[in-house]
């Protein structure tokens, strides 16, 4: 075999094991050798001031659910202002498949599909929970968001959501 046919065969070889070695190119040691804190490496930083804590319940300035609900909009009813109607079920019904369903479940008992997978999000069934929570305090729930679930307020209208906790009255009724 000639040196001209040779030639490709040993770059392309070279270039492999140049690549699978811990350090493809000796001269790119940048993202190895960078400026910064290696592991064990001096004593530990202190946390930055207002960091959330590794104790206790609320970070420095935090607010409890309650006076979120009530700094989002103080104006907001306790009873639900929306009269559970044909209308109003309807529209619960499509809110409730389109920002609920994944999690709750389409009957409310907590089999959502993302329940079910395990990300990290328990079953909360909410048939038969549903009745001893007020209307009010179950708005609250959907709009500012609990422990696991986000709020809502940014995605749903006040009447939207009174149209959900109509639709959920009903399943539970049935």
């Amino acid at each position: 075999m000639s040196v001209r046919k040779k030639l490709p065969v040993l770059i392309i070889a070279g270039a492999i094991l140049a690549a699978g070695s811990s350090s493809a190119l000796w001269f790119i040691t940048d993202m190895y050798d960078q400026i910064s804190v290696k592991p064990q490496e001096g004593d530990p930083r202190q946390l930055p001031e207002g960091s959330v804590p590794t104790v206790g319940n609320l970070p420095p300035g935090a607010i409890s659910f309650g006076e979120r609900l009530a700094k989002l909009d103080p104006s907001l009813p306790q009873d639900n202002p929306v009269p559970a109607s044909d209308e109003s079920l309807a529209s619960g019904k499509e809110m409730y498949e389109t920002y609920c369903y994944s999690c709750h479940g389409k009957t409310g008992l907590g089999d959502g599909p993302v329940a079910l997978r395990g990300a990290g999000i328990p079953p909360f069934p909410l048939i038969g929970t549903i009745n001893a929570r007020s209307d009010g305090y179950i708005f609250g729930q959907i709009w500012a968001g609990g422990a696991i679930m986000g709020p809502y307020y940014t995605s749903l209208e006040p009447d939207e959501v009174w149209d959900i906790i109509n639709y959920l009255r009903s399943l539970n009724s049935q």
